[in-house]
């Protein structure tokens, strides 16, 4: 059987404005509707990808995957302009054993950060 994935592409959140007291890392834990087969990675709706058999998968600023739920690992912050960088991908969530369709799927993801 095949396992398909797609390359990382990088996204950003930006901080602007950041006045810091005590706290200096943040971490950010992502929700979204779960794919039905891995609650840790997102799940698709539309007509591409079946939307069962492939996921979105987050990964922080070192490509380490980032499970539905979980805070990502911290990263340090400084006053004023921050860029947290994280990514995400496609994963063949059943490893081969369903068919993969091509077409246009979409998913939402939310998250909330914690400041350390």
């Amino acid at each position: 059987m095949c396992h398909y994935t797609t390359t990382p592409v990088p996204f950003q959140l930006k901080l602007e404005n950041c006045t810091l007291t005590d706290e200096n890392t943040v971490t950010v834990t992502f929700n979204g509707t779960p794919n039905y087969y891995d609650s840790t990675v997102l799940g698709l709706s539309g007509t591409g990808g079946n939307d069962t058999a492939v996921g979105i998968v987050l990964g922080d600023q070192s490509g380490q995957k980032i499970a539905l739920g979980s805070p990502s690992a911290a990263q340090q912050l400084q006053n004023g302009a921050n860029t947290l960088q994280f990514s995400a991908w496609l994963d063949d969530i059943t490893r081969g054993w369903d068919i993969i369709t091509p077409g246009d799927f979409s998913s939402v993801a939310n998250f909330t950060m914690n400041y350390q």
